[in-house]
């Protein structure tokens, strides 16, 4: 039953009011002064309050004003009886927090008539509430674009499907599936399309996970970030079973993906990490897992890799590599080396393959292999390519200056110079300056 409080300092018509109010279906408390109307709205809490503004002791703008000061009370809409009813009353009001204002004497019609306007607008206002917390509460656990779980949704029901592993004495794996390269398809195709591939890959990675005749209780897919998706399955006799499954999914997922454009081929890597041997809590096993997948990218991509213990040790010195290459130019550790290309009839020497390294003071030579794709992926490829060019020409002068007979050189660039829209006019401008 809806609950209104009625604040009424003249007995004849509280009372009258209530009696109104009653055979209309309402429950109805009555206080005859602000502060009895206050110690009541704090302990029965009412859907409205009635007040009149003049009363003994605190006036209706008083009492209000105690109302909406107050947490537990400050959304009760309040309906005020004046029979003060100039403008500059009204407004004192409605700045005070007013939701309605009924001059007196009023008539019975427009007491209900205001009555219900306020019921509805709260009930309209709770039930906007109601809707905004659950858009909330779905943006807080699901994926706008999939709609799949989200990582805040991922790690509960990871810890949920551990806690059961663990009072079965069951297994359990967390398998991450990253994109290769989708950053490409983003740049060439736009963000939209992108999208699309990304909805299709999360429907073809549902209908894997519901496909298996072997159905975990705790199985699960959501989408991390990005490209990266995670599957939980929890129903699985060993770890050739799971890496039967993976190698499976991975050619699935070489299926041509449709849209607009024509069909596109996305690669995929995947990392696996096992409980309890790999983790024995959600972000233990969710450590392990990215590390894996992180070392499936490594190799290339297109390859999946179950997490070992030594590829902590292989990301740790993945990491001081790429801090240390930051520093590597202004260091001066870089260098040329000069391939010579022959002609095998003339035995001449007709050109030279500048082909770079690096001389860590720490770790001695350092592979291209290890440190060229660290470049790529960190940017610092662009700076490395700017100065490998600008080398290969100062030294190509000063083979000239010695009285060495014009040679071609040739230097590698990567794909991701090629993006640059300043490539062309760099090459001219080294060219320039060394004639």
């Amino acid at each position: 039953m809806t609950r209104l409080l009625l604040v009424e300092d003249e007995e004849a018509i509280r009372r009258n009011a209530a009696l109104l109010l009653q055979l209309e279906g309402y429950e109805v408390i009555t206080a005859e002064n602000g502060m009895d109307g206050l110690s009541k709205a704090r302990e029965q809490l009412p859907d409205l309050v009635i007040s009149d503004v003049m009363m003994p002791g605190w006036s209706g703008l008083e009492f209000l004003g105690f109302l909406r000061a107050d947490p537990i009370t400050s959304h009760i809409p309040v309906i005020l009886l004046t029979a003060r009813t100039s403008h500059e009353d009204i407004r004192a009001g409605m700045v005070s927090g007013a939701d309605d204002y009924l001059p007196k004497p009023f008539q019975r019609q427009e007491l209900l008539d205001a009555v219900r306007a306020q019921l509805e607008k709260t009930r309209v206002r709770v039930g906007m509430s109601a809707r905004l917390a659950q858009q909330a509460q779905h943006l807080l656990y699901r994926d706008a674009l999939t709609g799949l779980p989200n990582r805040n949704l991922l790690a509960e029901r990871l810890r949920t499907a551990i806690a059961s592993a663990v009072l079965n004495r069951s297994q359990l794996a967390l398998v991450l599936v990253g994109l290769d390269r989708f950053s490409h398809i983003n740049d060439s195709l736009g963000r939209s399309v992108g999208d699309d591939l990304l909805r299709q890959l999360a429907a073809r990675l549902n209908d894997e996970l519901e496909s298996d005749y072997l159905v975990g209780l705790h199985d699960a897919l959501a989408r991390l970030e990005g490209d990266v998706f995670a599957l939980v399955l929890d129903c699985f006799a060993d770890q050739e079973y799971i890496a039967s499954r993976v190698q499976s999914l991975l050619q699935k997922l070489k299926v041509p993906y449709v849209c607009e454009h024509g069909d596109q081929f996305l690669g995929a890597s995947i990392g696996v990490a096992l409980y309890p041997q790999d983790g024995e809590d959600a972000e233990a096993l969710m450590g392990a897992a990215e590390t894996a997948l992180r070392a499936a990218k490594a190799e290339g991509g297109e390859r999946s890799h179950f997490y070992t213990a030594e590829m902590n040790t292989l990301a740790a010195e993945r990491l001081a590599l790429h801090n240390d290459l930051f520093r590597a130019l202004e260091r001066e550790q870089l260098q040329l080396y000069y391939q010579p290309q022959v002609d095998i009839e003339s035995a001449r020497v007709v050109g030279f393959e500048a082909l770079m390294r690096w001389q860590h003071p720490e770790r001695g030579m350092v592979s291209p292999a290890r440190f060229i794709p660290l470049a790529e992926a960190n940017g610092q490829i662009l700076h490395l390519g700017a100065w490998a060019l600008d080398e290969a020409c100062r030294q190509l002068a000063e083979w000239r200056s010695q009285g060495y007979p014009p040679v071609r050189m040739a230097v590698n660039l990567a794909a991701r110079q090629f993006l640059e829209p300043g490539l062309v006019d760099q090459v001219a401008q080294c060219l320039e300056k060394y004639q």
